[in-house]
């Protein structure tokens, strides 16, 4: 080894000396010099896959942040979704609170056994409305009361709430107030905006059919209506008067009522039912095909009524005006012409 050492320049046998440092000959260095080539020839793909590995890296944390983005999305529709369900609820609740709205009311105001029972019903149907029958709130509200514009939001609210909590907030309802047309003017004013139906007939007629309901076979006896067992003549009378409050009441309500309105006769419904119901609709600006109302007066005529259910003592008795020259004797006939008389100098001359 020690004349190898000789051979060496002075650097290199100075520097082999030192403890821990190698030195290579000329076929290590040629070696390395051959892998340095290989590895400078290899680099573009490192770099290529060490940049995919990167890219990869980086496509895999935007994965993950989307992941954590959508589940954050889908937590927060989670709520949207259950405010939007709380909001609905509030927004229903809200529009349950609230009161009907008076253009959705058609009033039937006019004498009982004048046809309101027929035309609320046919006018119902037409209209696919439900019918609140009978409610009289003219009783409450009525013509007695001392005129005082301070009642009126009143009577409109008790009017408005009370068909809420009955009907809920339907489109259209027809309401037959003929027991309390005595309120007709005040339930009118309160209600400018809504429609008004009166219905007119003969008083005449009017008073022979509820003689005959008021018989002791009669149907408003047997349904158990106020039992009458004295004179007649005097009951004749009592009706006779009875239909005037009411037919003057109604007719005051049409003449001063602002919103849409419609004035029938019971001899014209009667006479022809579908047109005269489709001008009463017309009037009072409600639409409804030509072939509905045909439809609705054909299914109500008298005609269809089964035999056993009409005819003396029934609700259906005989629909046929100018039967009271049959049913009055001359002194109630002589009577209820006395008490009548503006209307049937106006209407029935």
């Amino acid at each position: 080894m020690k004349s190898a050492n000789k051979n060496l320049p002075e650097r290199s046998r100075g520097l082999a000396k030192a403890p821990g440092i190698y030195y290579f000959d000329a076929t290590m260095h040629s070696m390395f010099d051959r892998v340095k080539r290989a590895l400078a020839g290899r680099l573009p793909l490192i770099e290529t896959r060490a940049t995919v590995r990167a890219r990869e890296q980086r496509v895999e944390q935007l994965k993950r942040r989307a992941r954590h983005r959508k589940r954050r999305v889908g937590n927060l529709k989670q709520r949207v979704r259950r405010f939007d369900h709380r909001v609905g609820k509030l927004e229903a609740e809200l529009e349950r609170l609230k009161p009907a709205r008076a253009e959705s009311i058609v009033w039937i105001f006019g004498s009982g056994r004048s046809g309101t029972s027929w035309l609320a019903n046919m006018v119902s149907e037409a209209l696919e409305a439900p019918l609140w029958f009978e409610p009289r709130l003219g009783d409450v509200f009525h013509a007695k009361i001392p005129k005082n514009k301070g009642w009126l939001p009143g009577v409109r609210r008790f009017v408005l709430e009370g068909a809420r909590h009955r009907f809920g907030k339907p489109q259209r309802l027809v309401i037959k107030e003929t027991s309390g047309c005595i309120g007709a003017p005040i339930l009118s004013e309160a209600l400018p905006w809504s429609r008004l139906v009166v219905i007119v007939r003969d008083p005449r007629d009017v008073v022979a059919s509820w003689l005959d309901a008021k018989r002791k076979e009669g149907w408003s006896t047997r349904k158990g209506g106020q039992k009458y067992e004295g004179d007649p003549d005097w009951l004749a009378i009592l009706l006779a008067k009875r239909y005037q409050v009411n037919v003057e009441n109604a007719l005051a309500a049409f003449e001063s009522h602002r919103g849409p309105k419609a004035l029938l006769f019971y001899e014209e419904l009667r006479n022809n039912t579908t047109e005269t119901l489709a001008r009463a609709l017309l009037d009072l600006g409600l639409e409804v095909s030509s072939e509905r109302v045909e439809a609705v007066a054909t299914q109500h005529a008298f005609e269809r009524v089964p035999a056993e259910e009409k005819g003396p003592g029934k609700f259906r008795r005989k629909a046929q005006p100018g039967t009271w020259r049959e049913d009055l004797t001359p002194k109630q006939l002589a009577a209820i012409e006395e008490i009548t008389g503006p209307i049937l100098g106006r209407f029935y001359q």
